[in-house]
C-alpha cells in the first residue's frame, strides 16, 4: 500500500497490510484520530493530533517494524497517555520529529521491549515529559 495524502484532516484506518507507506504529499496533512499498526509501515510528513482521550496517537505492536520520518505529534492536555506505543516486540526509528503537547503520562513513548528497539534520532520534545524507553541521539 502506498497512501499519498492531501492537506487536510485525514482519519486513517489502522495499517495491518505489510510494506505500507503513508506519506503527506502537500504537507500539513492531519491525522485526526488514534491508529494501530501491526504490520512493517513507514509514515512521512504527518501531522499526528489526540484530544484528550486515553489512546496514544499510534500503537505499534505484533512486533512490525515502523519508521516515522519528519512527522509532528500533538498531545491534548488532559490526555493521560502516550504520543507512541511500541508493544509486542514491536520496533521503530522515529527520524526528525517534533513531540509537542503536555500530557501526564510519565513517558512520550511507552516501549514494551528494550531500548535498543525503539530509536529516536533528531527529534525535538517540546514537553516536560521524559523520552521514555528507548536509545536517543541528537535529540533535544
Amino acid at each position: 500500500n502506498d497512501l499519498n495524502l492531501t492537506a487536510g484532516d485525514r482519519p486513517l484506518p489502522d495499517i495491518g497490510k505489510v510494506d505500507t507507506s503513508v506519506r503527506s504529499i502537500a504537507g500539513r496533512t492531519v491525522v485526526s484520530n488514534a491508529i494501530g499498526v501491526t504490520e512493517d509501515s513507514r509514515f512521512v510528513g504527518l501531522h499526528f493530533v489526540g484530544g484528550d482521550d486515553d489512546s496514544p496517537l499510534v500503537h505499534v505492536s505484533n512486533g512490525a517494524q515502523v519508521t516515522f520520518l519528519d512527522c509532528w505529534f500533538d498531545r491534548g492536555p488532559k490526555s493521560t497517555s502516550n504520543w507512541l506505543r511500541f508493544s509486542d516486540s514491536a520496533q521503530g526509528t522515529i527520524t526528525s520529529c517534533w513531540f509537542v503537547g503536555d500530557s501526564s503520562p510519565a513517558d512520550i513513548i511507552l516501549n514494551g521491549g528494550i531500548a535498543t528497539d525503539v530509536q529516536v534520532i533528531g527529534c525535538v520534545r517540546r514537553s516536560a515529559v521524559a523520552w521514555g524507553t528507548v536509545t536517543t541521539t541528537g535529540v533535544i
